[in-house]
């Protein structure tokens, strides 16, 4: 019994002292989420069975695929938008996580800016975009003037000083764009009785004209503009967003000029299609509202034949026979409209084509040819 002492002196030693120092599993200490291409240390923690954190002699990262992120010891870089995979291996174990990086790839400004002398400062137009087209964010931009005396920059904000030209550079993840600032002084601004903005549109810039102190047209004159409701038309950087059908009205500020003017949102309503045999109708219901009608057809014979629409329950003017049609209505309760395709005795052509229609938030009887006029517009917005 003495000489086993020592022997149980040491496993109660062992017991209160020897801590567990054998790897059990392994943990990645980084944020899911990384944005931008500045490199991000990852911790590597080891723990034993207990959950205590052990000793770790090496370990090793991959992140895949290496064209979205790159490995430099134990730091992380995004290069591009996307999903990475970052696994960790050590002492024979392994741990993974998802890191979702987003990246800048494009820096998009009007090709044309122009800024008043003198009037306070409003945001700098301009958007960033990922690899996928995604839109982000503007705020990590950095922004800087060429020539402060003509134009001071803060943050995202620019102000026209004095006259002149000067150029602003613009930095994001290794990302460059630079566009040249006209500062200048004008004596009249045009700007069209009605606005309009689509629903689900990007935001779109306001068709205004300012003139300079010699009379002429100045391209790019960015404008400081308000809404009276931004929850149905917002303003984004001197761009109009449609949020909800209605409409409401907008102050225009440019140096001393100073106009309000309506402003009425649009929401398209699904594309319905038309395919008409010779002498058959299509009816199509309208509950109460303010409606854009639109519809194209084709011939199915090639020839110059389309369709007719006329209203029922309404006042509405309708259509004679074409293959183009476009409709105002101010529905009070509900109607109907009946599209058709005349006949031939039988032996016409066939329609096809589809119709479209735009809810409208305001009286579109009211301003028919602003409104007819929009639809170039809208083209024109999607189109850029």
């Amino acid at each position: 019994m003495i000489r086993s002492l020592p022997l149980i002196a040491v496993a109660l030693s062992c017991m209160i002292g020897c801590a567990d120092t054998k790897p059990a599993s392994l943990e990645l200490g980084v944020a899911t989420q990384l944005t931008g291409i500045e490199p991000v240390t990852v911790a590597v923690t080891a723990k034993n069975v207990a959950g205590e954190p052990v000793p770790l002699e090496a370990f090793q990262l991959t992140a895949v695929p290496n064209t979205l992120a790159k490995i430099d010891g134990n730091n992380l870089t995004c290069l591009k938008t996307g999903d990475v995979g970052l696994t960790a291996t050590g002492a024979g174990l392994t741990a993974s996580a998802t890191i979702s990086c987003s990246v800048a790839a494009d820096i998009e400004v009007p090709a044309e800016l122009a800024l008043i002398a003198n009037d306070p400062a409003l945001e700098l137009p301009f958007t960033i975009h990922d690899h996928n087209g995604v839109e982000l964010d503007r705020s990590r931009v950095h922004i800087e003037s060429t020539n402060p005396t003509v134009l001071v920059v803060n943050g995202t904000q620019i102000q026209g000083k004095m006259t002149g030209v000067a150029a602003i550079v613009m930095r994001v993840d290794g990302v460059e764009k630079k566009a040249d600032v006209n500062v200048v002084e004008i004596k009249r601004l045009d700007v069209p009785s009605m606005l309009f903005a689509a629903v689900g549109d990007k935001a779109s810039p306001v068709p205004l004209t300012a003139y300079g102190i010699d009379g002429n047209p100045i391209k790019g004159v960015v404008a400081r503009i308000e809404s009276a409701d931004p929850s149905i038309i917002a303003v984004e950087e001197s761009k109009l967003r449609a949020l909800k059908t209605g409409s409401t009205s907008l102050t225009i500020n440019a140096g001393s000029i100073s106009q309000v003017v309506t402003a009425a949102s649009l929401e398209t309503i699904a594309p319905r299609p038309v395919r008409l045999a010779d002498g058959a109708q299509q009816v199509e219901t309208f509950a109460a509202g303010h409606y854009i009608v639109s519809i194209k057809t084709r011939a199915t014979d090639g020839s110059r034949y389309g369709v007719t629409a006329q209203w029922s329950g309404v006042p509405c003017k309708g259509s004679n026979e074409s293959q183009t049609i476009s409709l105002l209505c101010d529905v009070p309760s509900a109607a109907t409209l009946i599209i058709a395709n005349p006949t031939g005795f039988g032996m016409g052509p066939g329609a096809v084509g589809q119709i479209e229609i735009m809810a409208f938030g305001a009286d579109v009887s009211a301003a028919a040819e602003a409104v007819l006029e929009y639809e170039r517009v809208i083209d024109a917005n999607k189109k850029n």
